[in-house]
Parts: structure tokens; C-alpha cells; sequence
């Protein structure tokens, strides 16, 4: 039997309402939140930030783009879990990775996504701050402007 098959074998033995049950254990993407230690998370991780202002400025604005991108990844996947359930599973998922359980492969994957979420948002909410910070001081260093009459 191949992989592909046991795996469907094992899917088909699932009660519906046992996966019913696991999904409706988590939240849907858009009520999964922040991070209770979000303020001890470092955005920065293996990257060197600019010292200059400006380029500080530049670099945040990157990072968050690139975190509301990743963010927006991880919630697409995490609402396809919720909304196929088993369906949504690989065959690694279910016969390698979980040990041949269905149930523990997707509670496992919609676990892992809700992390990865609340880690974005986490992380967007930091470099978001960072950013305003960033923009004020630059908006101090300004000269002020003459007005002429």
C-alpha cells in the first residue's frame, strides 16, 4: 500500500465530528492575537539595523512589509486547515509526521500556523512602533522652516 493510500485509509476512518470538534478548538485567523511577551521579541534577529535614520526608516518599512506579507502566507494556510480539515493534510502529514493520526496531524498544523500568526502580529506591532519612533526623530532633526512675509 502506498503512502497515498494508507494515508486516505486513515483519513477515511476519522468521525467528521471529531474533526469538527479539533477545528472549532482554535480561532478563526482574524481573532488569533498578539503575543503576551511580544515586547521581549527581537524583529532584528541575525540582521544588522541602520544607525543612520533615514536607512533605519527604510529598513523598518521593509521588514514590515515583509512580515504583513508572511502574515498574510500564514493566515491563508491556517484558514484552509479550518476550512478543509483533514483534506488540507498531506500524506507526510498524516503518515509520517504525526505517526499515522489524522486528529494529531492537523491539531499539530493549525497549532503551528496560530504560533506563526501570533508571531507576525507580534512582530509587525514592535516594528510598527519602532517606525513611529523612527519618524518622529527624523521629523525633530528637521530645521524649521522660515516662513517669509
Amino acid at each position: 500500500m502506498s503512502i497515498q493510500e494508507q494515508a486516505a485509509a486513515l483519513v477515511a476512518a476519522v468521525d467528521p465530528a471529531a474533526v469538527a470538534a479539533l477545528i472549532a478548538e482554535f480561532p478563526e485567523a482574524e481573532k488569533v492575537g498578539i503575543r503576551a511577551n511580544w515586547q521581549s521579541l527581537d524583529p532584528h534577529l541575525g540582521h544588522r539595523v541602520p544607525k543612520a535614520t533615514a536607512d533605519r526608516a527604510e529598513y523598518l518599512a521593509r521588514k514590515i512589509e515583509q512580515y504583513e506579507a508572511e502574515l498574510q502566507r500564514d493566515i491563508a494556510t491556517y484558514t484552509r486547515y479550518r476550512e478543509q480539515g483533514l483534506a488540507a493534510l498531506s500524506a507526510y502529514d498524516v503518515c509520517i509526521s504525526s505517526g499515522n493520526n489524522p486528529l494529531g496531524a492537523l491539531r499539530t498544523a493549525l497549532r503551528l500556523k496560530d504560533a506563526h500568526i501570533s508571531y507576525d502580529l507580534s512582530i509587525l506591532v514592535k516594528l510598527t512602533l519602532e517606525l513611529e519612533d523612527v519618524k518622529t526623530e527624523l521629523a525633530e532633526a528637521e530645521p524649521p522652516q522660515l516662513a517669509l512675509f
